[in-house]
């Protein structure tokens, strides 16, 4: 995936860094999220998909980050 434009935005309160990527192979674009991780998801040991809003988003922790593809 290749970056194509970011921004600042919020997630439930707490800042977060939005990039918008696109997929090389089919051309599709992804919005990429990546924040401090919050306390409660301190557990999570493996990627997770949730729906937000009609939305799926896949989320996974990472070195003290909390990272979100929607796709």
């Amino acid at each position: 995936m290749g970056a194509n434009g970011g921004r600042y935005c919020s997630i439930d309160g707490r800042i977060a860094a939005q990039l918008k990527v696109r997929n090389r192979q089919s051309l599709q674009v992804h919005t990429f999220y990546q924040a401090k991780l919050p306390e409660e998801w301190l557990n999570i040991t493996k990627q997770k998909e949730l729906e937000v809003d009609g939305v799926k988003v896949k989320v996974w922790q990472e070195k003290g980050l909390l990272i979100g593809l929607a796709i």
